[in-house]
């Protein structure tokens, strides 16, 4: 009677504690799986804070990139122009430099 007792005993505690571990398992997957999920959440907004960040970053570098670039197309053009009129310059004084040594060759010759 003893050891029936103690066997079914065993039993009911063996039953018992099986549940515990069943229990503490489950909560233990619950608690992975919100652990998962709060990570992913965190992961996603860093991710848009950061994609968002970039974008502001990218388009601040992408005006003064466009401003730099307009100064120096200024810039080129100035210089072009410049060069444009040393060169109109330089046309209308070999025309009369031209034109002078025709005369002079004239007078010699003449």
């Amino acid at each position: 009677m003893f050891l029936i007792g103690f066997l079914i005993g065993a039993g009911i505690i063996w039953y018992i504690r099986q549940k515990e571990i069943d229990i503490a398992q489950s909560s233990r997957n619950q608690l992975k799986a919100e652990f998962g999920d709060l990570s992913k959440q965190a992961l996603d907004q860093n991710l848009d804070t950061f994609l968002k960040l970039a974008e502001n970053k990218f388009g601040e570098l992408l005006k003064s990139s466009d401003s730099q670039m307009d100064e120096k197309k200024k810039l080129i053009d100035s210089t072009l122009e410049d060069m444009k009129k040393n060169l109109e310059g330089l046309t209308k004084s070999t025309t009369e430099l031209k034109g002078q040594m025709e005369e002079s060759k004239k007078g010699i010759d003449g």
